[in-house]
């Protein structure tokens, strides 16, 4: 098994400590080695882990170096999700306004490359980020829109995902009986095609919410 996928076997696991040593070994190995593809996305998989530990300004300046090499190397689709990464840290930071600003901007890309993948799932961080700031429908609105380009693209993940997200709304909205019905609508499909929550997702925004929504009950 690579470095790389041990890394990510850790951190699907919960095991950050242990992806942050990997992610940062299989790092270096691809700069010796001077393939600046690889080294993108290794300094994006070592970022993530960052992000997760707390050290906001450094995952920032990561995905910062990503962008610059995926310019150099003419590549799009790069940039964008770049810019989307570094909007997640704004938005654990609770920077909203740069948060938007960011996931904008590489919304932006994605829409001129007709990457349908891309768009839904920056627009459904948008409707993420507006349920955070308690604007449901605006929220919902960009979480239809979302849903249906996954199930166009018949891209059930992202399908469960948009259930979740719902399902997240509805709880913040203290509405237990629709969010535990399209949580587990959200359950379902994951059982069917192989896709469980990792440990990691399963300790967020749903389950929190959830738990919230149970204290208010």
């Amino acid at each position: 098994m690579s470095l790389n996928a041990l890394a990510v076997f850790a951190r699907d696991r919960d095991d950050v400590a242990t992806a942050h040593t990997l992610f940062e070994e299989s790092l270096l190995l691809w700069r010796e080695l001077g393939d600046q593809r690889a080294v993108a996305r290794a300094l994006s998989n070592l970022a993530n882990v960052v992000k997760l530990q707390g050290a906001y300004s450094f995952a920032h300046a990561l995905y910062g170096e990503c962008i610059s090499i995926f310019r150099g190397l003419g590549d799009r689709t790069g940039i964008a999700w770049s810019l989307n990464y570094q909007g997640d840290v704004a938005r654990d930071q609770g920077d909203s306004a740069n948060a938007r600003a960011l996931y904008e901007q590489g919304l932006v890309i994605f829409r001129e490359l007709g990457d349908r993948w891309g768009i839904a799932g920056t627009v459904a961080d948008l409707g993420s980020l507006a349920r955070e700031q308690r604007d449901y429908p605006a929220a919902h609105s960009l979480y239809r829109e979302s849903i249906k380009i996954f199930q166009e693209l018949e891209h059930k993940r992202g399908i469960a995902r948009l259930l979740e997200c719902f399902a997240c709304s509805a709880a913040a909205q203290l509405d237990r009986k629709r969010s535990l019905r399209l949580a587990g609508a959200a359950a379902a499909l994951r059982k069917t095609i192989g896709a469980p929550l990792t440990p990691i997702e399963q300790c967020g925004s749903l389950d929190c919410l959830v738990r919230r929504m149970g204290n208010a009950g």
